[in-house]
């Protein structure tokens, strides 16, 4: 499977924005509305495409999807 993205959720858009803006030099690109996701188990999305979460060490969840 090859991987489209990986999504990482953040609770502030704002301040992560510019320390990713100001550490890295990133350009802003696509914003979207937090998601409510719960970990999950590798599944096949209402799209046709496959996706599973996780939480990290830290409690961030992040969504792998595929491409």
């Amino acid at each position: 499977m090859k991987f489209g993205g990986i999504t990482h959720t953040i609770t502030d858009l704002e301040k992560s924005r510019l320390f990713y803006e100001k550490a890295f030099g990133f350009e802003p690109g696509a914003t979207f509305e937090p998601t409510r996701w719960i970990v999950s188990p590798l599944e096949k999305t209402p799209w046709g495409t496959y996706r599973f979460v996780i939480r990290d060490p830290d409690g961030q969840l992040l969504a792998f999807g595929q491409q």
